[in-house]
């Protein structure tokens, strides 16, 4: 899935003209049947291309699943850049872990590189949801089956839900509260906010926002020399949350959040700068195919030129 959202969702550099876009978007949310729906573009300067939405207000803050891990990442490497962590802080340095799961450090969490294997935790013996990441990470402590430091990216969920664990007891607050307040580009944030009535998992994806913030968000984010990466595949490697592309371009920085339930409810997210500095921020309703995203693509395409 990563691969497949990193190869497909590209912005182009200069715009053209933004005037068709809230009727073109409005149209394609109607034809695939995902509102509540919002998306946001911003040049690099920061001018807004498009801001619109279709069965809320722009400003609305919808979930936004695993771009909570973007969100989280940032915040992450703002406390390494204070002092207060390190990325190679161990789970056992944090939390007392004596089993193997207590070896995997910061870094590993945040690139999904710790050897947990797949959200194993997150459901009971009954198959419901848990929703409180200390039961999740306490579950993971007694059940690790599979061995540490492995060198393979895998991404899963119990990576930064034991993350939050670590962060909980570094703060000594919910993580995110602490966020909110003090991490640049989050601080900012004023409709970031926990996901109500929807079943994913703090800083693992249980946030919302609304597009004007995660672009806003977006633009601020800064790669620099001491990020923890990963290799995914040829020319993709995972970051602090986030995917970054090798495009003719340049680097492109882009994820994704879905959830798609049996009974049909879903939401999902999209966020994207390209090497020169073009923003997308895209939420959505329901379960629909790849096809939206992609209709989504060819209207920016349309407003966006080489």
């Amino acid at each position: 899935m990563i691969r497949a959202l990193a190869l497909g969702f590209v912005l182009l550099t200069h715009a053209v003209s933004a005037e068709p876009l809230p009727d073109q978007f409005a149209a394609l949310v109607a034809e695939h049947g995902i509102a509540p729906a919002s998306v946001t573009v911003l040049s690099p300067a920061g001018d807004v291309l498009v801001q619109t939405a279709q069965g809320q207000d722009v400003s609305d803050a919808a979930p936004i699943l695993s771009v909570s891990k973007t969100l989280t990442g940032a915040c992450v490497l703002y406390l390494v850049s204070q002092g207060d962590l390190s990325l190679e802080t161990t789970v056992a340095d944090a939390l007392g872990w004596d089993s193997a799961a207590g070896n995997a450090t910061i870094a590993e969490l945040l690139t999904h590189t710790s050897g947990y294997r797949p959200d194993r935790t997150q459901r009971d013996i009954l198959g419901r949801f848990l929703t409180r990441p200390e039961r999740i990470a306490a579950l993971l402590e007694r059940r690790r089956t599979t061995p540490l430091k492995s060198p393979a990216y895998f991404y899963n969920n119990e990576n930064y839900i034991v993350l939050e664990a670590v962060l909980q007891a570094v703060l000594g607050q919910p993580p995110m509260d602490w966020c909110r307040t003090n991490a640049p580009g989050l601080a900012d944030m004023a409709s970031l906010a926990t996901a109500r009535d929807y079943p994913a998992i703090g800083l693992a994806g249980g946030y919302a926002a609304s597009t004007p913030d995660l672009a806003s968000f977006m633009q601020q984010l800064s790669v620099t020399a001491d990020w923890p990466l990963t290799l995914v595949d040829d020319g993709i490697t995972y970051g602090p949350g986030i995917v970054l592309v090798d495009t003719p371009r340049g680097q492109r920085l882009i994820h994704r959040g879905g959830m798609c339930l049996l009974t049909g409810r879903g939401h999902g997210s999209v966020v994207s700068r390209d090497s020169r500095g073009w923003v997308v921020a895209f939420t959505y309703t329901g379960c629909p195919s790849r096809d939206a995203e992609n209709d989504l693509q060819a209207m920016l395409d349309a407003a966006i030129s080489p």
